[in-house]
């Protein structure tokens, strides 16, 4: 038997004869169809994949009638906000708040609704590539959505879908380090990872071989999945570039059923695609190989001011300064992460092999300047031996960040700032920046720019439009976290029309990161697939060579997203079906 407690909510309509209806043409099929898979056929699914077959429980449920247990329910609201409690289950999502639609939330009181909703309503724990072939077969067979759940760090929702079957990679967990990789484009170290593993986890077995490798930035982000497909900007960016261009190969389940190898080499159009151009699209990745770096010291700095006790103009002006200096960062071959407010402006950096000393003049051009206008700022600088020692005083280990507010609710839009900007177009956007926070917004703002020198000219779907940029600038306002699934879509795009729309104005052809999206796109493709405003932002040039790769490798459609190559072919209705455009 499938290896978890029947849930009353979601087979009533399994072992009832309740309104059972018929699938329309070109679409999904749901549990509430005549031709959802029988038991008996998911009890052989489950048999074909050793009993790796979980039947969806939310998480939420000891929350709610008819299961509600309080001691349960205390033990899932005091975890709610910890990424790894997310990432542990096989259904969950990083984002809760932003894409479960309180389908079974812990907050709501016991008699609320708690359905699956959303959630997958099976998954496979997988742990060879014949269980992702047998359940992507399946769903081909039984028009079942298919689904793909590495760590559950998504900040689009495509580890969520009404009625689909998930594969969840979370057990993948082989690391194997190569001393001597040899290609005919790169030689040297490298270590080919599963789709599992966490950034912090090899972060981890790096340091201990005295080596660096290119990941995310916060520590449940995985290796081998859409952080890397999607281009992966991290501390190392404005040094070796995203981490779509330091992969090497990948092993990958194509959605026909067949475990190959991709490379520059061999099954070149895949390994073209995978590495920038989007996750969860092409294939199923079952391990990437990434180059390693040699570690070197790096030091840690932190700079911040508040707006306590000073005019606005002054505290505005003392941000611009940041705002203006950016190539301090991206040309010094240093990381710089602001975040600011109407309040309080914080900006840590992270400068690899260099020196306290080095450190003082590389930021010299800021602190000189914020001197000069008369602003009280704290510098803080803290020179290490090694990346690792220096990573986790800047951004804390695994158990030390896993407060990540996943039931937090909020609107954002993102762009690629480029370098060449007028006086006039750069003022504008510190005026919005200003706009923004004085309406109780915020801003995270990254000088980034992995040009193609710095990346090491790889062939690869990275949107062009990072080759030019210079800093990537997300906007968010948070909302209430009761707020309903249509409550923010509707304030979602209130906030694109009175931020996203302006900044994209300011910056036109610039494009946006595809990893960091705002809900926006997700609202805006739903609502009208044709519009190609999407395309050219994420993946600009190459969206067509997508196209055709993605239709040789997936030519039936299983792997959906709605911002992914091909989404516009599809689009989920009301209810969560997902169905194909026809016409």
């Amino acid at each position: 038997m499938i290896r978890t407690i029947t849930y009353i909510l979601a087979v009533i309509c399994f072992i009832t004869d309740c309104g059972l209806s018929v699938t329309p043409p070109g679409c999904k099929v749901l549990p509430v169809d005549a031709n959802w898979p029988s038991i008996s056929e998911w009890n052989k699914l489950n048999a074909s994949l050793e009993g790796n077959l979980i039947r969806t429980v939310p998480i939420g449920s000891p929350c709610h009638d008819p299961t509600f247990d309080q001691v349960q329910c205390d033990v899932v609201r005091k975890n709610w906000n910890r990424t790894l409690f997310h990432e542990e289950s096989p259904t969950s999502i990083v984002f809760e708040g932003m894409f479960a639609n309180q389908s079974c939330s812990p907050f709501t009181p016991p008699d609320a609704q708690c359905i699956i909703g959303v959630y997958p309503q099976y998954s496979v724990n997988v742990s060879t590539p014949a269980h992702v072939i047998t359940a992507v077969r399946f769903a081909k067979q039984h028009n079942v959505r298919f689904i793909v759940k590495n760590t559950g760090h998504d900040g689009m929702g495509k580890v969520l879908g009404a009625g689909s079957l998930s594969i969840w990679m979370h057990n993948l967990q082989n690391r194997t380090w190569i001393d001597n990789f040899s290609s005919s484009r790169y030689i040297g170290p490298a270590v080919q990872v599963q789709a599992g593993v966490l950034s912090d986890t090899l972060y981890q077995d790096a340091h201990q071989r005295g080596h660096i490798v290119i990941g995310g930035s916060f520590p449940t982000v995985g290796i081998a999945g859409g952080h890397l497909q999607g281009g992966g900007h991290s501390v190392l960016t404005n040094v070796y570039g995203l981490a779509a261009d330091n992969a090497l190969s990948y092993e990958v389940i194509t959605p026909t059923g067949r475990f190959i190898r991709t490379s520059p080499t061999e099954n070149e159009d895949l390994f073209w695609a995978l590495s920038g151009g989007g996750g969860t699209t092409y294939g199923i990745v079952w391990s990437v190989t990434v180059k390693v770096f040699p570690d070197v010291p790096v030091v840690v700095g932190r700079l911040n001011f508040a707006s306590f006790g000073i005019s606005e103009d002054l505290y505005w002006d003392s941000i611009a300064v940041f705002q203006d200096n950016t190539p301090v960062f991206t040309d010094g071959n240093a990381y710089a992460a602001a975040f600011y407010d109407k309040s309080t402006f914080t900006l840590n950096m992270f400068a690899v092999n260099n020196s306290q000393s080095g450190f003082l003049q590389l930021v010299k051009p800021i602190t000189s300047r914020l001197n000069v206008i008369g602003i009280s700022f704290n510098l803080s600088v803290s020179p290490f031996t090694d990346l690792r020692s220096a990573f986790l005083n800047l951004f804390g280990d695994t158990q030390s960040r896993d407060i990540y507010a996943s039931n937090s609710i909020g609107v954002t839009t993102t762009r690629l700032l480029p370098r060449l900007q007028s006086t006039e177009i750069a003022l504008k956007i510190k005026q919005l920046t200003r706009k923004l926070a004085n309406a109780g917004g915020s801003v995270v703002d990254l000088p980034l720019r992995p040009t193609l020198k710095i990346a090491g000219n790889p062939e690869n779907a990275v949107l062009p439009a990072w080759r030019n940029s210079e800093r990537h600038v997300i906007l968010i306002k948070s909302l209430d976290d009761s707020a309903t699934g249509d409550e923010i879509n509707t304030a979602q795009m209130q906030f694109r029309n009175d931020f996203g729309e302006p900044l994209k104005r300011l910056t036109p052809g610039a494009g946006a990161y595809l990893n960091e999206m705002s809900r926006e796109w997700i609202i805006l493709i739903t609502a009208d697939p044709s519009d190609p405003d999407w395309k050219n932002d994420f993946y600009g040039v190459n969206y067509q060579r997508l196209l055709q790769i993605k239709d040789k490798w997936d030519p039936d459609g299983i792997l959906f997203g709605s911002t992914a190559v091909g989404g516009d072919r599809w689009v989920e209705q009301k209810d969560g079906r997902l169905c194909r455009i026809i016409g």
